[in-house]
């Protein structure tokens, strides 16, 4: 809102009267003078402060983000630690064959090597880059965080290899024999791979993303990796500690490069990982102290002119011109920093009705203020027509309780039509009867967050390779069916379990790129056998699910042998020559008596076991075993 300006009253006719009126008016100027000056000053100080605060606080929402980047990680990791414990302490012979089928899950060079260390640190597994003196090197490591590794990964201390001559971050965790934890996975995660993920975050050229252990180690930065790598920041950071809060925001200069920056952080409780987001303090005030500069020494200008006239009436002039120009220079700063974050403010009169916006919520909704309307209709008619309710409700809630409130919605630019998302926020101002007289608040342009959170959902819902639902997501999908099945939505729900025979086989003979090829060629035809209700998932290696709701084990089979005979009937063609696949199935059901959507997913597994017993490439349902 603008303020009205200062009026004053005319001095002239004191300074043609007495001279000591005149001299009296000539201090006064000076002391005006003297005010401004601190108004100035106090304001630039507060402008600066405005600036540094917003951008601490984009700094915490990018490492939250992150930080939810690193969680899903570690998630993933859980799955494989879990799935090579149980292919070590059953199937040991194969246990090659399971670290292969479950780390092709990951980019080349994530997972750098996979070890099995007992108690004493001697070696009694490693697939590559791990060595025995390594493991004995980490016996009294092993011996101390025990009891930290049984039940939850452990981050280590990241380690340089002798055999590999590469950096590795060593994630623990103890295998249950009983109660008793005598064996330990190791699986070294690449730092160079975390760094290539921060690396991709669009920041500018001195910014900095680190994750940090809980020590305050370095494990990965998006840039001079090498740099950083088997160093520490300084003990005294607040974010480092047992009671060092979950966010917050530090100015300082950083600990390999000297540059100040502004600092934002979250700590994941569980890991105590630490995302740390650095923006360069210096390129985010240049163009603050650019035009603080100019605006310096034009005021020192103005109040030099000021006591050199000396007249009341210039005196008046010169400070009507000054408020100006200071009001014009607060507008343009304002709204420079509104620009650089994104952010705009606005204000609802509820006396008048005018809805008053700052310059940069008219760049977010693409409208000028000629086309505005000015009222909060004019505001509701951009807003997506399915979130237009429920900002409308939201709002009048606030009315009603008195209360703030903070939203997440879309927006459909006037000026193209394209949809944007912001963050809006609004609280209530009363006056001394408690009445609302109008209503504040802030709006922000967060469309490019919301896409980073949309890359990182599919990054982990989706197979990389195929292109189908990864293991956890149809899991999710298949709690949901268990669930309307359990509410009586959904009267029968078949599970499938089908297998690539000799996918082993495949691999040797004609390579992994083959083997990778196949894959997808089978994922493609169960693909185009699906109907728009089933689920498809990728469950790990040459494995794969179905989810079919209104499906019965007779309709499941009868589809399953479609699906069956069409895949033996699509051979692979690689350059030229025909590679003949199979597949086992198997079908199980949910059933009353089921607790848990697994329990389908077992039985499933029980027929494909005795469709590949029985000889491969057949259908097997579970309700035949009687």
């Amino acid at each position: 809102m603008l303020r009205k300006p200062i009026e004053v009253n005319t001095a002239t006719s004191f300074l043609q009267k007495h001279t000591t009126v005149s001299l009296f008016v000539v201090v006064l100027t000076a002391l005006a003078a003297t005010g401004l000056w601190v108004q100035f000053d106090v304001s630039q100080k507060q402008l600066r402060a405005s600036l540094i605060e917003q951008a601490g606080q984009r700094s915490v929402q990018l490492s939250d983000a992150l930080s939810e980047q690193f969680s899903l990680l570690m998630r993933n990791v859980g799955v494989i630690v879990h799935s090579l414990q149980h292919a070590w302490l059953t199937d040991r012979d194969n246990f090659d064959a399971s670290i292969e089928h479950q780390v092709s899950g990951f980019p080349d060079g994530a997972i750098e090597y996979v070890a099995i260390v007992d108690a004493d640190g001697s070696l009694l597994y490693a697939n590559q880059g791990f060595s025995a003196r390594e493991a004995l090197a980490n016996r009294e490591y092993l011996k101390a965080r025990a009891g930290e590794m049984r039940d939850s990964l452990h981050i280590g201390n990241p380690a340089y290899s002798s055999t590999s001559k590469r950096w590795s971050i060593p994630l623990y965790q103890a295998m249950h024999h009983g109660d008793a934890s005598s064996e330990f996975i190791q699986i070294g995660l690449s730092p160079v791979f975390l760094s290539d993920l921060l690396a991709r975050v669009d920041i500018s050229e001195h910014d900095i993303i680190v994750y940090l252990d809980r020590y305050g180690r370095f494990l990965a930065q998006n840039k001079e990796l090498d740099k950083a790598i088997g160093r520490s920041v300084k003990e005294s950071r607040p974010f480092l500690g047992s009671d060092a809060p979950v966010n917050g925001v530090l100015q300082a200069a950083a600990t390999l490069d000297g540059i100040p920056r502004i600092f934002g952080w979250t700590v994941l409780p569980d890991s105590g990982v630490i995302t740390v987001v650095g923006l360069d303090q210096n390129a985010l005030l240049a163009p603050f102290n650019r035009q603080n500069a100019q605006a310096y020494w034009r005021s020192v200008y103005i109040i030099l002119m000021i006591v050199a006239l000396g007249g009341v009436v210039s005196l008046l002039l010169m400070r009507l011109s000054r408020q100006q120009q200071s009001l014009q220079d607060h507008r343009r700063f304002l709204n420079e920093a509104q620009r650089i974050a994104h952010i705009g403010n606005w204000e609802l009169d509820h006396g008048t009705g005018r809805l008053w916006w700052s310059d940069e919520i008219y760049r977010i909704f693409g409208v000028s203020p000629d086309e505005f309307g000015g009222t909060y209709e004019a505001f509701l008619e951009s807003v997506h027509p399915e979130d237009r309710d429920l900002v409308d409700t939201q709002y009048r809630s606030s009315i009603e309780t008195h209360s703030p409130y903070s939203i997440e919605h879309r927006i459909v630019r006037r000026d193209d039509g394209t949809e944007r998302w912001v963050h809006e926020r609004c609280e209530q101002v009363l006056d001394d009867r408690g009445e609302i007289i109008r209503s504040s608040g802030t709006v922000q342009d967060i469309t490019e967050r919301k896409h980073m959170d949309d890359e990182l959902k599919k990054l982990v819902e989706t197979d990389s390779l195929t292109g189908l639902l990864t293991r956890r997501h149809f899991l999710e999908h298949l709690e949901r069916d268990f669930a309307r099945f359990v509410r009586g939505l959904a009267s029968t729900v078949a599970v499938i379990m089908i297998d690539l025979d000799y996918f082993k086989r495949i691999n040797d003979t004609y390579g992994h790129a083959t083997g990778d090829t196949a894959l997808r060629h089978v994922a493609q035809l169960m693909q185009d056998e699906m109907r728009s209700i089933d689920i498809i998932g990728r469950l790990g290696g040459e494995e794969f699910g179905l989810i079919l709701p209104g499906t019965d084990a007779v309709a499941a089979r009868a589809y399953s042998e479609r699906l069956r005979q069409g895949i033996a009937d699509s051979p692979l063609i690689i350059k030229g020559e025909s590679i003949g696949l199979t597949i086992s199935i198997g079908i199980g059901e949910f059933d009353t008596g089921d607790t848990e959507s697994r329990q389908a997913l077992e039985r499933a597994d029980k027929a494909l076991y005795r469709a590949k017993k029985n000889g491969r490439n057949r259908t097997e349902v579970f309700a035949t075993e009687g």
